[in-house]
């Protein structure tokens, strides 16, 4: 399984947020916490002056002067493990991994104890490539109650391909209050393990950020549609003007269910958005005009993945399997690929290798176990077929909320608001 390395993984392993955030950590102003420790020049205001001087001269980029109040710093505090770790602090976030390696280590000699010093040797080992090393000091960490262990738990788990325990530390890490930045990191690692939804929760909540607007409102419309969540979030985006694409929306949709396909073409000329240029696109296929189809899709999807999707479910639409798996074959999507021909998929085996996919859960559901529904549910799955195509085959309670999610992935859809009805009757019945 290839999972792909986080953007947001490089600021938590370079940056050292921590130490940015709350400067000198309290024990500076300790005595040495071991017998025969330190210099006879251990003095802590002079440590604390000398830190701050390398803080301001690495803020304006002068390593060199920075190098220098840094090795001031060790030799008027090398007593202290706080003083190591912020020198570990140091080295990591310039790209010196191995020699941050050797600072955490002097801290841990000095203070076995030392949840920061951990984390930061976890950091540091992830960094320079050492990934069981990493995982051994997040379990250490993790048993002293280091702040911030389950943002670089999931970093670990994710280069180790371990997803499942990624997920778990991504839940670990949502029972954590976050400050903006933390909250912005988090979203992103959710994104990259595959559980959209706390990603929207977490963006939603940066709107009107003076600095982090910008960069939520850009994951945002991504986000919302991995978590069936796109009505919501346009309305949070566009306060009053949701109610107008929608009903742009439903106009278009009736038009393409009563097959008034060159009527769709004149209202959906130009058109940006993913929904209305699905719609153009599938006029123009029904149209003959396949490539012309296909170019809409590329031009209006969200993302290079979501246009492999629709790429693939316009070849499906039309009956070539074939042509569905070779526009999935080379991005990585291989649940979207099983689906092609669900009968013939290993779902069990998908859902162990990809455990945040809502469609491999939705695969299993299909196959008749009712457990997996609502891991399908929690995990986004906004593909009105495959709900359809799952719900078909479950008893008609069970099968109640698979059809209220299709219903909302595909409102003007009338055959799945009518099979809602019929499922709710005979639930009701039995």
């Amino acid at each position: 399984m290839v999972l792909t390395w986080p953007r947001w993984a490089p600021t938590l392993l370079l940056a050292g947020w921590a130490s940015c955030v709350r400067g000198p950590p309290p024990e500076l102003g300790e005595p040495p916490q071991r017998a025969g420790e330190g210099s006879v020049f251990d003095d802590v205001g002079a440590a604390r002056s000398w830190y701050l001087r390398a803080r301001v001269a690495e803020a304006r980029g002068d390593l060199a002067e920075a190098d220098r109040a840094m090795g001031w710093l060790l030799r008027q505090g090398r007593g202290w493990a706080s003083t190591w770790v912020m020198v570990g602090d140091y080295r990591l976030r310039n790209g010196r991994a191995d020699e941050a390696v050797q600072a955490y280590f002097e801290a841990i000699d000095r203070s076995p104890g030392d949840p920061a010093a951990h984390l930061g040797l976890a950091r540091a080992w992830l960094a320079s490539g050492h990934d069981r090393e990493a995982w051994e000091e997040v379990v250490h960490a993790r048993g002293l109650q280091a702040v911030g262990v389950e943002e670089v738990a999931v970093a670990v788990a994710l280069r180790r391909e371990e997803p499942a325990v990624a997920l778990e530390a991504l839940e670990a890490w949502l029972a954590v209050p976050e400050v903006a930045e933390g909250r912005l990191r988090r979203a992103e690692a959710a994104l990259v393990v595959g559980w959209a939804s706390p990603a929207v929760d977490d963006l939603l909540a940066l709107l009107g950020h003076l600095t982090l607007d910008g960069a939520a409102r850009a994951l945002l419309p991504e986000a919302a549609a991995r978590a069936c969540r796109v009505d919501e979030v346009a309305r949070r985006l566009s306060p009053g003007g949701a109610g107008a694409a929608e009903e742009g929306l439903g106009e278009v949709s009736a038009l393409l269910a009563a097959e008034h396909y060159e009527a769709v073409l004149e209202r959906t000329v130009g058109v940006t958005t993913p929904s209305l240029g699905w719609a153009r696109a599938g006029a123009l296929t029904a149209l003959g005009r396949a490539h012309e189809a296909e170019a809409v899709v590329r031009a209006t999807a969200r993302s290079p993945e979501d246009a492999a999707r629709r790429l693939a479910r316009l070849k499906r639409l039309g009956g070539d399997d074939d042509g569905a798996q070779a526009a999935l074959r080379d991005t990585g999507l291989v649940v979207e690929a099983a689906w092609v021909v669900p009968d013939q998929a290993d779902f069990t085996a998908l859902v162990a290798d990809h455990p945040t996919s809502g469609l491999a859960w939705l695969g299993l559901a299909r196959a008749g176990d009712v457990s997996a529904v609502g891991p399908a549910l929690r995990f986004g799955v906004c593909d009105a077929a495959a709900l359809a195509s799952a719900a078909e085959r479950l008893p008609p309670c069970d099968a109640l909320r698979l059809w209220e999610r299709a219903t909302v992935a595909s409102p003007a859809d009338a055959s799945l608001g009518q099979a809602l009805a019929h499922a709710r009757q005979q639930c009701e019945a039995s």
